[in-house]
């Protein structure tokens, strides 16, 4: 069944209640039904008390953007935008570890919702941006002002380092091997930190997402091994 419609707080909102950053985040869609729909943003542009009605009615759902998705497909959810998840869906989601939510629209639930907070700010919809091959390994989702999300696919048999200078986070699509010492399958999550980490692929292609810390993609975030450091950077045509 669909899940709340609900906004994330904004920089001024999140100062306002005691956190250092605005909340912004990416859907990944790991599986998908036929009729699969993501809503992101408004349909038309309503008033405060337009979307406060619309709220206490049940007519939410009419009004906000749903857009048709399938298995691999992303999409950004800037800060302060309405967004829900309807049914049929198992995604991930990526966001900062501070966040405010703020719940329209709950479908019949009993959790509390936040309308006051939640009503300001909606407008409609931004449009969704298609991926961006950054090298032949990496592919670029998301380049949010918080956070890079890019879709890994590495070769069997390979051996990487991974730049996990900043905070850097894993998901393992498909595939098997290690990452230091921890063994990776699919729906396998690894955070790293504040060093390089060493990646083995074994005998299947390794697909996996990576996320972290930066605005812009990482130019060195994959670095060979086969006795010196060879970089594999971002392609100069691909730079934002």
């Amino acid at each position: 069944e669909p899940l709340a419609s609900q906004t994330h707080a904004d920089e001024a909102r999140a100062r306002s209640i005691g956190l250092v950053r605005s909340t912004c985040e990416a859907l990944y869609v790991l599986a998908a039904s036929a009729q699969a729909h993501i809503a992101v943003g408004l349909n038309q542009q309503l008033t405060p008390s337009q979307l406060r009605a619309s709220i206490r009615d049940g007519t939410i759902g009419e009004r906000v953007q749903w857009q048709a998705v399938r298995t691999g497909d992303s999409t950004f959810v800037p800060a302060d935008t309405i967004h829900a998840i309807g049914a049929g869906l198992v995604i991930v989601e990526i966001r900062p570890r501070t966040a405010a939510t703020f719940r329209r629209f709950d479908y019949g639930r009993p959790r509390k919702r936040h309308v006051d907070m939640a009503v300001a700010g909606a407008g409609p919809s931004a449009a969704r941006s298609a991926p961006r091959k950054l090298t032949a390994a990496r592919t670029l989702l998301v380049a949010s002002p918080h956070f890079v999300l890019e879709r890994m696919m590495l070769a069997p048999g390979v051996v990487r380092e991974l730049d996990a200078a900043a905070q850097t986070w894993l998901f393992i699509l498909a595939g098997a091997g290690r990452v230091e010492s921890i063994e990776l399958d699919a729906g396998k999550a690894v955070f790293l930190e504040s060093e390089p980490a060493r990646i083995e692929v074994g005998a299947n292609r390794l697909h996996c997402l990576v996320a972290y810390a930066r605005c812009t993609p990482a130019p060195y975030l994959l670095r060979r091994m086969n006795g010196m450091r060879v970089p594999d950077p971002v392609r100069a045509s691909s730079e934002p």
